[in-house]
């Protein structure tokens, strides 16, 4: 199932899209199937959009594209260790960088699409040590675990011990934090 408003987002980032260039959509890995048949080939109507099978390696796309547009998710993330634009629809922990593109209002998304495809990986080769430094924050202020697993009810395979993991690595961080303050 595509929403209605999804439909729309696809639809106006396409249109945003300067003249000979594509929007690729791909189901993510993990809920291959989740949007159905019918919805694909509504989309695949669009002139300029092609759908990727699931099974197309996602750092093949990104390696290929000339800017990657997010609402949320990990692929902003490898778009930005591959020094490609990306630009923002939504609210993302590495979109905290001033590297990355942000769209407030989809009037703009035409401009910002122009603004970081004619800027390209300069936008990271420009600001290197500012790029390396939003690497460096982000992985030393990683703690185990994984965060879309920490919502109740707990019984989901390793659930539980998932959410103690966090607590711990977010509580090593306070003390830590607490202790150079002294």
């Amino acid at each position: 199932f595509i929403s209605s408003q999804m439909f729309t987002l696809v639809e106006e980032i396409a249109d945003s899209l300067p003249h000979g260039y594509s929007l690729y959509i791909k189901e993510h890995p993990a809920v291959p199937g989740e949007v159905s048949y019918k919805n694909l080939q509504m989309l695949k109507k669009i002139p300029n959009v092609k759908i990727a099978h699931p099974t197309v390696q996602g750092q093949q796309l990104i390696k290929n594209a000339q800017a990657t547009i997010v609402v949320c998710g990990t692929t902003g993330w490898e778009s930005f260790l591959h020094q490609k634009p990306i630009i923002t629809l939504g609210r993302t922990w590495y979109g905290y960088s001033d590297l990355v593109y942000k769209v407030e209002n989809l009037s703009d998304l035409s401009r910002v699409l122009w603004k970081a495809i004619n800027k390209g990986k300069s936008i990271y080769t420009e600001n290197q040590d500012a790029w390396k430094w939003y690497i460096h924050q982000a992985i030393a202020s990683s703690i185990p675990g994984n965060i879309y697993n920490v919502r109740p009810p707990f019984f989901t395979k390793h659930g539980e011990k998932n959410a103690q993991l966090i607590a711990k690595g977010i509580d090593q961080k306070i003390r830590k934090k607490l202790q150079r303050q002294k």
